[in-house]
């Protein structure tokens, strides 16, 4: 009986690290369909879907990403600075997303990100490491994407 109470407090520990560290690092584990990573995996989700969107060239998807008040223009200058081509020769092939920092308030997040692809025009491959900055919009009840904060 002891041996039984001394494993299940061992499987109780180990599980509770696990999730613990992902609650805290959004790290990219399963959860067996638990939400774990509060806010910093809500930025991570968005984050994707955001570059899945340029991935798939759904000009749509990219601007409910961004607040409405953002024109097409400013949106194509973003994209165009954000990859340094022009966003309709891009063609990205793979992503992922490295790190996140949240701000004491959860509001606003950077969010530092991989990307790689090929420039269609030139037809040179790119990897580069880029920062997405987001805040969060409580009408909306969603984070977008901050234009004004071009990436690095």
């Amino acid at each position: 009986m002891r041996k039984l109470l001394v494993l299940l407090l061992l499987l109780l520990v180990i599980a509770g690290s696990y999730f613990g560290y992902i609650h805290f690092t959004a790290a990219d584990l399963p959860t067996f369909g638990l939400t774990l990573s509060g806010e910093k995996g809500k930025v991570k989700n968005t984050t994707k879907k955001f570059l899945e969107s340029i991935e798939f060239k759904n000009a749509d998807a990219i601007k409910s990403f961004m607040n409405l008040e953002v024109s097409a223009l400013d949106i194509d200058n973003f994209l165009n600075k954000t990859f340094d081509m022009p966003y309709d020769t891009v063609d990205l092939e793979k992503f992922s997303v490295e790190a996140i920092e949240m701000d004491s308030s959860n509001t606003r997040s950077k969010v530092r990100i991989r990307i790689m692809g090929n420039n269609q025009a030139s037809k040179e491959s790119f990897n580069k490491s880029k920062v997405l900055y987001w805040y969060f919009q409580p009408d909306m009840r969603t984070w977008l994407i901050d234009i004004k904060n071009l990436s690095l």
